[in-house]
């Protein structure tokens, strides 16, 4: 059986700062952490999934404000 995971910190999703974001942006963050595999997601690929899974900018502003996600341009 050949699968693919993520890597999501266990620190970073049992930490008090994380339980009290928005439940959307904790979802955004463990979509990105699927769409990664060098550590950032593309800006376009982001803005896609924010779409997708009905998040905001705002979500996304959390998560770079706290430095656990990287994008790139």
């Amino acid at each position: 059986m050949n699968q693919e995971y993520a890597l999501v910190p266990r620190a970073v999703v049992e930490s008090e700062r994380f339980y009290t974001m928005p439940v959307s942006a904790q979802a955004l963050y463990f979509h990105a952490a699927v769409l990664t595999s060098h550590g950032a997601v593309e800006v376009p690929a982001m803005y896609d999934l924010i779409q997708r899974i009905g998040c905001s900018k705002e979500d996304l502003e959390i998560l770079l404000q706290i430095l656990w996600i990287q994008i790139t341009f």
